[in-house]
């Protein structure tokens, strides 16, 4: 089996092969979608597909996994919550229940295996592959190599993400548990592996029980007008602008020597990007009457705008981040980004981590939790100085301050305790609190 990975990374396997047959409810179907064309057409071909998932891959990838192990599983619970949400409050209060309910491991076989998950992959490598098939596609796989017996029989040793197009799940006939093994497509021949050694995530797909629903398959339709759009204006430009008709002007009609001559002249000297608004003399009694109009009269320029923006929200993406300059600003451009991140990217990793803790963590341990360490994007950092406009200046410790800097606590004991700043005392005390002179008493 590991032949098919090296194989993969040579380019050998062709797509077009993955396509077998399936039996979903007891019905013999073949595959209607074509997830290598919508990798070849949409993705490797359509500039506005590759931008907007290239603008998601640069921030999703970059956050790394992080392990820890469960100090306490309510909290946890608690925890996960409060991250998921967007509110600043709910984020500030996770960061305080992180040391609660985990702590975090520096070393482990896991940490080790996800930095370095096979023999031509880096973690950022492995991550973009990852999240890359599964917002193209919908849905990415994950095959996991372990030993079969020896002291570490079970524990993965290699993670290679699996292109779709070449490996389907095979249903089981029961609804409750759908998939019974997976088959992948080596060299034109089937192979089958067990359900327990591939990691499987995909969107909410009601049209299958068992593959997710592609946003090229969604936008389908938008996409070949788009293609169709953008080839009318590549020919239009080619061809010189405007289309026209030449034809003989008078009584004398061109005879089809002088026709296809005069047709032989244009496309030497008029059409191609060379010839682009070229200056031509003739003496011959010719018309020139106009019969198409150029891409800006046609509006194929405003329309490839337009539909530019819808292809990067099938993604996630605002329109902004891809290229759109109306309304565009740094703070619209900074809210863009914040957008992405909280509703595409953290739903995406979050869902991912728990497949992985759920499908991976097992086979090394109990209470383990794997996560994405989303401390590296800026746009979920809280804006303290609004907060503190809203709630005033909190009293924290000198510790705490220091957590909000990333840096480590300091082991000093004062360094844990609350001060109050000079000359403030409690709302109680101030009726009882004597003047020391004439300056005090007029304050």
């Amino acid at each position: 089996m590991l032949n098919l990975f090296k194989s993969v990374k040579k380019g050998v396997i062709d797509p077009a092969k993955g396509s077998f047959q399936l039996v979903v409810n007891g019905i013999v179907s073949w595959f209607a979608d074509n997830k290598a064309a919508y990798l070849k057409n949409g993705y490797g071909k359509n500039v506005h597909v590759y931008v907007a998932v290239n603008v998601y891959l640069r921030k999703a990838k970059v956050a790394p996994f992080i392990l820890s192990k469960v100090k306490s599983k309510k909290k946890l619970v608690k925890y996960d919550q409060f991250m998921q949400s967007k509110n600043q409050e709910h984020r500030l209060e996770a960061a305080r229940l992180k040391d609660e309910a985990l702590e975090e491991l520096e070393s482990h076989e896991i940490i080790d295996l996800l930095n370095k998950p096979n023999d031509y992959q880096t973690g950022v490598e492995f991550r973009e592959s990852l999240l890359g098939f599964f917002k193209v596609l919908g849905e990415t796989f994950v095959y996991g190599i372990a030993p079969s017996n020896g002291r570490n029989a079970g524990k993965f040793k290699e993670l290679h993400v699996v292109p779709p197009t070449i490996i389907e799940p095979v249903y089981s006939g029961n609804i409750l548990d759908p998939v019974s093994h997976y088959l992948i497509m080596v060299d034109g021949k089937q192979e089958r592996i067990e359900k327990e050694n591939v990691f499987h995530y995909k969107t909410w797909n009601p049209l299958s029980e068992t593959g997710g629903l592609s946003p090229i398959k969604v936008g389908n339709k938008l996409l070949k007008t788009n293609d169709a759009n953008n080839a009318a204006a590549a020919k239009a430009y080619e061809n010189g602008g405007s289309a026209h008709l030449l034809s003989g002007k008078g009584e004398r009609s061109l005879t089809p020597e002088q026709i296809d001559l005069l047709n032989e002249r244009i496309a030497a000297q008029l059409k191609g990007t060379d010839n682009y608004k070229n200056i031509v003399a003739t003496n011959g009694m010719v018309d020139v009457t106009k019969i198409g109009d150029s891409p800006a009269e046609l509006e194929l320029i405003s329309a490839d705008v337009h539909q530019r923006g819808i292809i990067a929200s099938l993604f996630g993406v605002d329109p902004i981040l891809v290229g759109d300059k109306q309304g565009s600003s740094f703070a619209n451009q900074e809210q863009a980004y914040k957008a992405l991140v909280t509703n595409s990217v953290m739903p995406d990793l979050n869902g991912i981590a728990e497949g992985l803790t759920a499908w991976l963590l097992p086979r090394f341990g109990n209470n383990l939790h794997l996560a994405f360490d989303t401390t590296v994007y800026p746009e979920l950092q809280p804006d303290l100085e609004l907060m503190m406009k809203v709630y005033g200046k909190p009293n924290l410790t000198p510790n705490e301050v220091r957590s909000i800097f990333k840096w480590d606590a300091s082991k000093d004991p004062n360094m844990d305790r609350h001060y109050i700043e000079s000359k403030m005392i409690p709302i109680e005390m101030a009726g009882t609190v004597k003047a020391t002179g004439k300056d005090d008493e007029e304050k």
